[in-house]
């Protein structure tokens, strides 16, 4: 016999050989793979691990308004207000719900955002709450002549010794009369 190419015939041998193996060798692995999957086994699921716990709510004991105080010049003026929230280790509480308030809506309003609007001549405490805690400042208005109108206008006098009436009104920077305080 003469072998030309050895690597046909070993090919040949070794699947001869391995033939009465692979039908016991395949239901062997799918027995072991089958009594893995029946039983616990590492790979099974985790159920899921719960979440986080959230941080602690940091509780208001501070609020902080800027500017300190506020001098308006005009009716109708407006100033806005800012306030910081604190917790008692001295720690900013971003996005804290603060409630504005004016002690005296007749001199001057505050809305929900902290704008300030001057009504009425004199001095009001504007206050800022968040939770339990709350500070105020003093806002003063007080009117400053910004402009003087006098009326009538034009006058033409048409005689000697003829006479006209003119009033004077004395305005603020918003163009509201200023009141005269006695």
């Amino acid at each position: 016999m003469i072998i030309r190419n050895n690597s046909n015939l070993i090919a040949s041998m070794s699947i001869h050989l391995l033939r009465p193996f692979t039908i016991p060798f395949l239901a062997l692995a799918f027995a072991l793979i089958v009594a893995n999957c029946v039983k616990d086994s590492p790979t099974k699921p985790q159920p899921p691990s719960p979440p986080p716990q959230p941080p602690p709510v940091s509780v208001p004991s501070r609020v902080e308004i800027t500017p300190t105080t506020a001098s308006l010049t005009a009716l109708g003026q407006t100033v806005q207000m800012t306030a910081r929230v604190f917790d008692a280790n001295n720690r900013s509480i971003n996005y804290a719900v603060v409630t504005w308030s004016s002690r005296n809506s007749g001199i001057a309003t505050v809305n929900a955002q902290g704008l300030v609007t001057a009504v009425k001549n004199g001095k009001v405490r504007i206050t800022a709450r968040s939770g339990g805690a709350m500070n105020s400042i003093e806002v003063t208005v007080s009117q400053t002549a910004a402009s003087i109108v006098i009326e009538p206008s034009p006058i033409l006098l048409t005689a000697i010794a003829e006479t006209v009436q003119l009033t004077a009104k004395v305005l603020d920077s918003k163009m509201m009369p200023v009141e005269t305080l006695l």
